[in-house]
């Protein structure tokens, strides 16, 4: 279980169209930019500051520990078991963010 001092953030990075996305799983936090890095550094900006107000509000775990969507979570796991996904989406990374950074 993630609190606001640690824990494990499931980051998806993918390409749709002329965008990426890159999305935090246990957040249900996405950002999108024109390459993958802009998309990259949008998401980690914004788990920061989602992290930030969590603690300033003292607000329950729960919010670090959302449902995730069940389309991405599919992404997820397809990726890591190198299952081909058949649509447009082109998925560039998968990586844990390591919470103990939130710190």
């Amino acid at each position: 279980m993630n609190t606001k001092d640690d824990g494990k953030i499931r980051i998806l990075t993918y390409k749709e169209g002329n965008l990426y996305y890159s999305s935090a799983l246990e957040l249900n936090i996405t950002s999108s930019g024109e390459d993958k890095y802009l998309a990259m550094y949008n998401l980690d900006e914004a788990i920061k500051g989602y992290i930030d107000f969590a603690k300033i509000e003292n607000m329950d775990n729960q919010v670090l520990n959302q449902n995730t969507s069940p389309d991405l979570e599919k992404m997820w796991a397809d990726f890591q078991n190198n299952i081909k996904i058949k649509s447009p989406i082109n998925i560039v990374s998968a990586s844990i963010f390591q919470a103990g950074a939130f710190a």
